[in-house]
């Protein structure tokens, strides 16, 4: 995501000036959101494919508040996930800004398990979220981002993704392929 740094930067700056927003956080994650969830669930995946979904184990995938964000980008300002979750982001509008692992081309399961969980934690506190994404969608074809898209509502960060992404957080309808 370093390639996107500035980029992601000049978008947050323009979602607090045009929100107009009584309060606007915003946290850095390297990787991942969160970190730790429990890898044991994995071993029950009915079938062990190479590039598993873990459809059949979502229910089992508990929700990860533990961990850190940080405030600044260089990831020196640890604050704990559950500290922030608990002062922002209940009913709140979150979004999240990441490649979600298409930058390097590759599935990571275990970077999926992470994100879940994380998101699963994110649901207790609102269901208005929505992730976006600098790189085109088709970036995103046989990768974990892919994976990640099936579960969370994420938009490629262009107009057309921006617009769609505003929709949702307004309430709009928008269909995912395996929602949690």
């Amino acid at each position: 995501m370093t390639a996107f740094h500035r980029f992601c930067q000049e978008v947050c700056i323009v979602i607090q000036q045009a929100g107009r927003l009584e309060e606007t956080a915003i946290y850095y994650f390297h990787n991942v959101p969160a970190e730790g969830a429990d890898e044991q669930v994995l071993e029950r995946l009915e079938e062990k494919k190479l590039f598993p979904v873990l459809d059949s184990i979502l229910p089992q995938i508990t929700p990860l508040k533990t961990g850190y964000l940080y405030e600044d980008p260089d990831l020196l300002s640890p604050i704990a996930l559950e500290e922030v979750l608990q002062k922002y982001a209940a009913d709140a509008f979150v979004v999240v800004i990441s490649d979600a692992g298409a930058v390097r081309k590759y599935y990571n399961v275990v970077r999926l398990l992470d994100t879940i969980s994380f998101i699963k934690a994110l649901r207790a506190y609102t269901l208005n979220y929505i992730w976006l994404n600098p790189l085109p969608k088709s970036y995103w074809k046989d990768n974990t981002a892919a994976q990640i898209a099936r579960h969370v509502p994420m938009f490629p960060l262009n107009r057309e993704g921006i617009h769609q992404a505003v929709n949702v957080l307004r309430g709009h309808q928008y269909n995912l392929e395996k929602p949690l």
